[in-house]
């Protein structure tokens, strides 16, 4: 396991077969684009150079493997306030489930229709938006 920076990323063996899944806890800042473009960047590193995270080779080598066939879970706090901002995601050839099974962008997480503790939470904040993917 690798935590840093909010981001922890875990490496699973089930019968053979390796798993990477990644956490994230992006700046929640609206503004902050930037920020959460260098985590995709930070993520995407590690992803493609594992012995940055370990000088176990047995793991570098699972490592390889699933990043090779794919087996990668991200999901979390992306905190993306803004569609546009999916093409950050996109540039890293990751992809957004919701996306990829549905053709609009709707999939909201953070609705104050809905949930009514947003309310309580931040006041006079109406926006819908979808901060949290997979």
């Amino acid at each position: 396991m690798y935590n840093t920076n909010k981001t922890v990323i875990c490496l699973f063996e089930q019968d053979g077969i390796n798993l990477i899944v990644i956490n994230v806890h992006f700046p929640h800042k609206e503004t902050d684009t930037i920020g959460r473009e260098e985590r995709l960047n930070l993520i995407d590193g590690l992803l493609n150079d594992p012995s940055s995270l370990t000088n176990d080779s047995s793991v570098v080598t699972r490592f390889e493997d699933a990043v090779n066939k794919n087996n990668i879970l991200i999901m979390g706090d992306f905190n993306m306030h803004f569609p546009g901002e999916n093409l950050v995601i996109d540039k890293h050839n990751f992809y957004d489930l919701w996306l990829q099974k549905h053709s609009h962008f709707d999939g909201l997480t953070s609705d104050s229709t809905r949930n009514i503790l947003r309310n309580y939470m931040q006041p006079l904040d109406n926006r819908r938006m979808r901060l949290d993917r997979m």
